[in-house]
């Protein structure tokens, strides 16, 4: 099934700043350990006391020429946590999102698809709207019963935008 642009754009949003707790990893797409990252904070997310519970958030922080050609093996930083002001009393980390202009985007289906969303957006969204990605971290706000195996999970993407 080809995906296209009312399928998935939501529209544009700007955010104010917030800050997200959990913790991080530095990965690549080549050494992809999104379930290592994900299994050490949902291990320890009962210590946290205070956090807003209608969401997950994934976050990748890309280097600044990180889309300047794709390479597998290149770093990235992916961070697993929720919305919170708090560390607790626990060794998190916290990580700011910076406010600003974001395209929104929905992912719909199996996560093992979810590639196909993002080909879609960083090679024919970004060129056909004439956008421009901005160096500040990428996230996705998944919901809180989240389940990967399920075969329709919901998946909102924010990709930044000059």
């Amino acid at each position: 099934m080809k995906i296209t642009k009312s399928d998935i754009f939501l529209g544009f949003d700007l955010i104010s700043e917030f800050s997200v707790v959990g913790f991080s990893m530095q990965m690549s797409m080549a050494d992809f350990k999104a379930n290592e990252v994900w299994q050490k904070f949902m291990k320890s997310k009962p210590q946290l006391k205070e956090y807003d519970g209608s969401c997950y958030y994934d976050v990748n922080i890309y280097s600044e020429h990180y889309f300047e050609s794709y390479n597998p093996t290149q770093l990235f930083d992916k961070f697993a946590g929720v919305k919170s002001d708090s560390t607790s009393d626990y060794d998190f980390e916290k990580l700011i999102i910076p406010g600003g202009r974001y395209a929104v985007f929905i992912h719909e289906g199996l996560a093992t698809d979810i590639n196909k969303t993002f080909q879609y957006i960083f090679v024919e969204w970004l060129v056909d709207n004439d956008e421009q990605l901005d160096n500040r971290p990428h996230f996705m706000k998944l919901p809180i019963d989240y389940d990967r195996n399920n075969l329709l999970v919901r998946e909102e993407i924010y990709i930044p935008l000059r």
